[in-house]
């Protein structure tokens, strides 16, 4: 069977019910003549509960947040399967992760979490990185030990879907590193169904320098700052755990390879780490990792996004452009909410901040164009983008490239700009904000290109409907048929907006690529983890429903067609070449430079 035989049956199988089931009667057939060994007894499957992948919800920095707060969203999120009459519903699951661990600790925290043993850093990295029981002088690889895992049958077969926001999103990414890197034994990459990841700094945030971060050493910390009160509160609740009552709540750090507490670290080792921490002050930290050095870490080590792995990212922002010829931004957006007040101070000092004051200086300072966003093809070319530059005419059918525009600044920041030879002209993506992390640093790990990732809106051409991008027009939109009912009606969607059938939709849906897309007058918490019952909120977990629905039929469909010729086909080869184009009758399947998969090949 060729690509081009694939590609054909994929379009029926998007089509009606009939259609797909005729198609894979003849795919059955085929199978059964070329391969008579093959047994012929009916394919039996799990009950539809046992196959709906649950969602595992990642919190962030300092989040202790529980389902209390976070409110009904399993309501919301199932709202697409009540609707639609579709058995079971989709479980959510939260993972607790250290809220002051680095990415690479909690990126283990949470895959043992979820799949049950003890935690292993790995002896490399405890050796390097200080993971030390003073009085017994004892290298601690491991950490806690989870004898019932939350979802311990997660495999390539039972997959997770993840939500996660700020912080918790990298974690989920760090965590794909390591499964691709081998950290895990047994663990793959098809383990992950979808990422989906809310203001998460993958690139980095001036935020842990305005918290307290030396500018001149991202190792460093300003004794009275913020950061350090924080560093100072860990060790003595930690250090005094043994003597306070259980009853009274603490808050969990999960440091138990660190040996914080009375019996692991002797008065002295405390009060010089009060002084100077060996940990708060290190590199195996979350204030280091949220730093543009430390990002900057892991996103060397990102590769390529997982090729059956479906990805999405929210970018919040809350700032507008200062004016026409500067790229700062002031902030916009205010709650009536008092992390507003926060927000909104942060997100003034966001908007303006200085990035040659950091040392080193930060990745995106060199000389040379910066990769820009591609757009999907449904956003007009003919108005401004970011910068008020207008594109040149392009075909609506073609993603098209923003082009790296030159910025005017400020005359004072030019002569030392050049003076150093670093770029001059970073655009308003580095400026605006959500208070907390700049855009630019929200959409992915890497840098922009067409097989990466592929933006759905910009600051100056915002989605229509935000909540309901990419999906394919057979995908259910539903709305409350009232704001205080749990009762979900079809309808359009935001704004009356409906998907339309186009090269776009199609590309959204494709497996191992990025879709991004900018949610205007929002905060680094408008949409979690503090559930308020907004009508955006409610939205939001409904269209996550409705894409993970998506994700899983699209996964089953392949999984289908893989079981039923014998042969493990990648879920990009069905979405290649949408319109059936492909006419080579022995093509390798390729991702990211790299082979994947088997060859197919023409019986």
């Amino acid at each position: 069977m060729t690509n081009t035989d694939f590609l054909h049956l994929h379009q029926r199988l998007h089509g009606d019910q009939d259609s797909a089931n005729a198609a894979l009667d003849e795919l059955l057939e085929e199978a059964q003549r070329t391969h008579p060994e093959a047994p012929t007894s009916p394919i039996t499957h799990p009950a539809p509960e046992q196959l709906i992948p649950p969602v595992v919800l990642v919190e962030g920095f300092f989040s202790f947040f529980d389902s209390f707060f976070w409110g009904p969203i399993e309501t919301h999120l199932n709202a697409s399967r009540t609707s639609r009459g579709l058995k079971g519903s989709r479980r959510v699951i939260f993972a607790r992760t250290g809220p002051v661990s680095s990415m690479f600790d909690r990126a283990c925290e949470l895959y043992y979490a979820i799949k049950g043993g003890r935690v292993d850093y790995g002896e490399q990295h405890a050796r390097l990185y200080g993971h030390l029981i003073e009085v017994s002088h004892k290298k601690a690889r491991y950490g806690r030990n989870y004898e019932q895992g939350l979802y311990p049958s997660w495999s390539p077969e039972h997959p997770i879907h993840f939500v996660a926001h700020s912080l918790g999103g990298t974690t989920v990414t760090v965590m794909q590193i390591l499964i691709a890197e081998g950290h895990f034994p047994g663990a793959h990459p098809d383990m992950v169904a979808s990422v989906n990841t809310v203001g998460s700094p993958f690139r980095g945030t001036a935020y842990p320098y305005i918290l307290g971060k030396s500018y001149e050493n991202s190792l460093d910390t300003r004794f009275f700052s913020i950061d350090s009160l924080i560093t100072k509160s860990v060790h003595v609740l930690s250090w005094f755990k043994p003597l306070i009552p259980q009853k009274i709540p603490l808050p969990d750090w999960l440091a138990d390879s660190r040996g914080l507490t009375m019996g692991e670290m002797s008065i002295f080792k405390l009060m010089s780490q009060l002084w100077k921490s060996d940990w708060g002050e290190g590199r195996d930290v979350i204030s280091f990792d949220a730093t543009f050095e430390g990002a900057k870490v892991y996103d060397d080590r990102w590769k390529n996004p997982s090729p059956n792995t479906y990805y999405r990212s929210y970018a919040m922002c809350m700032t507008k452009r200062e004016n026409s010829l500067s790229p700062y931004h002031v902030a916009s957006y205010k709650s009536p909410l008092l992390e507003s007040i926060f927000l909104y101070s942060f997100s003034k000092m966001l908007g303006k901040f200085d990035y040659r004051t950091i040392r080193p200086l930060p990745w995106f300072y060199k000389v040379g164009p910066v990769p820009r966003p591609t757009l999907a093809p449904h956003l007009p070319s003919s108005e401004p983008l970011a910068d008020g530059h207008v594109p040149s005419p392009s075909s609506s059918s073609s993603a098209t490239p923003i082009d790296d525009v030159d910025v005017e600044i400020d005359r004072s920041m030019r002569a030392p700009l050049r003076a150093t030879g670093v770029r001059i002209d970073l655009g308003e993506d580095y400026y605006a904000n959500d208070g907390v992390v700049p855009l630019f640093s929200q959409w992915h790990p890497g840098d922009c290109s067409p097989s990466r990732c592929l933006h759905h809106s910009t600051l100056n051409q915002p989605h229509p409907s935000p909540f309901f991008f990419g999906l394919p027009p057979t995908s259910y939109i539903f709305h409350p048929s009232s704001p205080s009912s749990g009762h979900y009606s079809l309808g359009l969607g935001r704004d009356g907006w409906k998907a339309r059938r186009s090269a776009s939709v199609r590309a959204a849906m494709k497996p191992g690529i990025w879709n991004v897309c900018h949610i205007p007058d929002s905060t680094h918490v408008s949409m979690m983890p503090l559930w308020l019952g907004t009508q955006r909120q409610k939205e939001f977990w409904i269209e996550i429903g409705s894409w993970m629905e998506r994700v899983d039929e699209a996964r089953e469909e392949l999984r289908d067609v893989s079981s039923a010729v014998g042969t493990s086909i990648p879920m990009d080869v069905i979405e290649e070449d949408p319109e059936g184009s492909l006419s080579s009758d022995d093509e390798k399947v390729t991702f990211g430079g790299s082979h994947v998969g088997h060859d197919v090949t023409k019986n």
